[in-house]
Formats: C-alpha cells, structure tokens, sequence
C-alpha cells in the first residue's frame, strides 16, 4: 500500500489530510451519535449522559495529573484519529513528537474533561461542548511522574471544523484513517529488556505521514481495541508496576 496526500483540506487550516483509500465526496455535517444510542459505542463506567459529567478515575496518589483528548473524526466520510506534531522548537522531552493535544491539569480545571477541552483549544483553536464527549479511558502513568487520562471525544467530519494551530506548540496537524491503523503492516512492536531479561513490549505505528511511538501509540493502541475489538488484538505488554 502507497500513502499519497489528498486534495481535501480543511476550510480553514488548509490542512492537508492523508487517506489509504479512495474519498466520496463530503456530506453534510451530522451530530455524533451518543454512546449509549444504538449508533455509537458505550465505554462502559465514567461514560456521561447527556447533561452529566464523566466519572473522574483516580490515579494512585490522587487526581490524574494530565490528560489528552483522543479525537475521532471523518475524513471524506471515512473515520480516523486527529494527532498533532509538538513543535520543534519546544523545550523538553517531547519537542517534534507525535501526539494528542492535551496537557498538565490546571488548578481552575473540574476535572480531566475539563483539562482535555481546555488543552485542545490553546492548541488547535478547537472549541468543543462537554457533548462531544464520550467518556474517560484508563488513566496510563507516562514513565516521568505523570499520569494521563485519555478523553475520548468525537469531532465529527473534519471538513466542516476550524482549527486554528497554536504555532508555537503545534508544528502540524494531522489524521490517520482507521483502517491503515488497523492493518497489521503498519503495526509494529518495541520489545525491552532490562537487566539482560526481557521487560515489556510497546507499540509503534508505521507507514504514515510520521511514526507513532511512546505513549501516543499506548493510548492508540487501548483506542483501537475499544472501537473495533473484533478488528484489532493488543499485543502490548506494559512494564511492571511492582
């Protein structure tokens, strides 16, 4: 399979998106099934109905430190995740990585919800209601003293979105469809060894616009398996926590 780069942009970005398929033509924008609806998935525990916040998971030692918003959306009608690439000119570790927009939780934050929606809009100008949220994903300890919460959220048709990257914090915006993610030729696997034994096994995706690695991939990874179990088997196996 060839990736090339398609001619439907973003209205307002320019943004150019990348399939692995042939796209129809856009359709009209249409809300996003809730869910709990028939159309939509059901996360299980923490999932808010309309009017409710997510139940908010705790992390050892207290309230989750971070978190992310996992944004599924449609491109020429087909579904995919949004990623961001972290500026270069960043300080610290994660200068030039593949991400989700998200971030530290902030004191005046309620919740992680609140931290995800807050985040995504300094970063992507991308304003969204508490309603495009589907629920609270597992929280992952990042490996330097943070724990992240996955929010995972629905965009909708990415076409009829404005986005409006932070240039200082987003060097690039992107998607990956769905269905290059689930090709088991675009997933590949890090195994670790510690002390000449071996330790762990984490994910990494290939063959797109840039690698997704580290604990995008992790997060990723635990998206694909929630929305198509029957598509996707997780062959990750996190280090020890003891």
């Amino acid at each position: 399979m060839q990736w090339k780069e398609d001619d439907t942009q973003n209205h307002c970005l320019g943004l150019h998106i990348w399939h692995d398929v042939p796209c129809p033509a856009p359709s009209p924008p249409r809300r996003a099934p809730h869910p709990r609806s028939h159309e939509g998935r059901r996360l299980g525990t923490g999932v808010p109905v309309p009017g409710e916040r997510a139940a908010v998971p705790r992390a050892a030692g207290g309230l989750l430190a971070a978190a992310v918003l996992v944004t599924l959306c449609s491109v020429g009608g087909y579904p995919a995740l949004l990623y961001t690439l972290r500026s270069s000119t960043l300080t610290g570790h994660h200068k030039g990585d593949v991400s989700f927009p998200g971030g530290k939780r902030d004191s005046s934050d309620q919740d992680v919800i609140a931290t995800a929606l807050r985040e995504t809009q300094e970063e992507l100008g991308l304003r969204l209601e508490a309603e495009s949220v589907w629920g609270v994903m597992r929280p992952i300890p990042s490996g330097r003293g943070l724990t992240v919460a996955p929010v995972l959220a629905n965009l909708g048709p990415l076409e009829y979105v404005c986005l409006n990257p932070n240039q200082q914090e987003v060097e690039d915006v992107f998607t990956i469809p769905l269905s290059h993610l689930l090709q088991a030729q675009n997933q590949g696997y890090t195994h670790f060894r510690h002390q000449g034994r071996y330790s762990h096994t984490l994910p990494v995706f290939l063959n797109g616009r840039y690698r997704v690695w580290g604990l995008t991939a992790i997060i990723t990874d635990l998206t694909l398996e929630l929305l198509a179990p029957s598509a996707y088997r997780r062959r990750m196996r996190p280090p020890s926590t003891r």
